[in-house]
């Protein structure tokens, strides 16, 4: 094992939330049934953790609290660093957004509601809408079957329904409404509250299926596929961030972890890196990322494969996992990435990464500028 020192800026641990029966946050068991394409190797069925789906933006990160079967709780959780606030609302949330001057904007059954941090509803309108973002005037911008419309503080539309041909994953500068086109080459695109349309394009191309996550000022753009984060700067230049694992160490510490080639890599606390050869036997499809960091041993694990490595980086045991495995040896210590919406960003060089593990759910905030 070869440990890189200064490839990363530190991670830090932003907020926690410990896993308690008062939130309904129990565990529940998971049947993967497979009949897809190509059906992976691996337990049938598992207990899995809830998790928490982060929305990001200018305003701040909040995020909604979902069981391990897909059921959101109706609850939303304001992310500010060291704290982690729960809310109860009134139904499952759907998209949230923090708003710059204060509270939070949630879309839910066919209502869009700005609610004060406390909870207390401050205005609603009804609305059928796909994604939401609050801008910087404190008002949100809603994306409707129709198109793209602004909605004010007081909760009323304030502006025609423009049309929206954008993929999923929308952010705002200032009070413009941004994302990125679906009609041609892919480009960023920001329209105004009057209909203007904003340009933005950095000189680094944009990939086919990638969604803005935030966008700066001086024209950097943070954009995101699956696991792959990329920051393009305005006057060129690109950053990459890979996530395919993150979690705590033993005394706390938050990791991040990736799996390149034929190497894993681990980010520590510190900003220094671990690096090791993957096993023949790991899992040929897909990632094989370290999910656990305990006692000076690192686990690794994907589909039916678990293989704990020693402090110098050597195979110490390499398990085939069934689903008493996975329960004794993988679940019980394993950290899991939220399977949707675990990455997000408040601005462009700040990632938050969201985990859930042994009796907490974690959010990491690790930079990539």
């Amino acid at each position: 094992m070869a440990a890189i020192e200064g490839k990363t800026s530190a991670l830090s641990l932003m907020a926690e939330i410990d896993l308690g029966e008062e939130y309904d946050l129990n565990t529940v068991e998971v049947s993967h049934k497979g009949g897809g394409v190509i059906e992976l190797p691996g337990p049938r069925t598992r207990p899995v953790r809830p998790h928490l789906e982060i929305f990001a933006g200018p305003g701040g990160a909040i995020g909604r609290l979902v069981r391990g079967d897909g059921r959101a709780l109706p609850t939303a959780v304001l992310l500010d660093d060291g704290v982690a606030n729960l809310v109860a609302l009134a139904e499952p949330p759907a998209v949230l957004s923090r708003s710059v001057t204060g509270g939070f904007w949630v879309l839910s059954a066919g209502n869009l509601r700005r609610h004060a941090d406390d909870g207390a509803v401050l205005a609603q309108t009804p609305m059928a809408a796909q994604d939401l973002v609050a801008d910087e005037s404190g008002g949100a911008w809603a994306v409707t079957s129709e198109g793209a419309v602004h909605v004010s503080v007081s909760g009323s539309i304030d502006g025609p329904r423009l049309p929206w041909p954008m993929r999923r994953g929308v952010t705002t500068l200032g009070d413009a409404f941004c994302g990125i086109t679906l009609d041609g080459p892919p480009r960023i695109r920001c329209l105004t509250p009057d209909g203007a349309e904003r340009r933005v394009r950095p000189e680094n191309g944009l990939e086919p299926l990638e969604q803005l996550v935030a966008l700066g000022p001086g024209g950097d753009a943070l954009v995101a596929s699956a696991a792959t984060v990329r920051l393009l700067g305005a006057v060129g230049g690109t950053e990459v961030l890979e996530v395919h694992g993150a979690g705590l160490g033993d005394g706390g510490e938050p990791f991040v972890s990736r799996h390149i080639g034929s190497d894993l890599f681990v980010t520590l606390s510190d900003g220094s890196e671990l690096q090791f050869a993957a096993p023949a036997d790991a899992p040929s499809l897909g990632v094989f990322p370290v999910v656990c960091l305990k006692g000076g041993r690192s686990l690794a694990y994907a589909q039916d494969r678990a293989v704990w490595f020693d402090e110098h980086g050597v195979v110490a045991s390499s398990l085939r996992v069934d689903g008493k495995v996975f329960r004794d040896e993988v679940f019980s210590q394993a950290w899991r990435l939220a399977p949707v919406r675990g990455l997000a960003a408040r601005n462009p060089t700040e990632v938050l990464i969201s985990v859930s593990g042994p009796g907490r759910i974690v959010v990491i905030a690790a930079p990539i500028a």
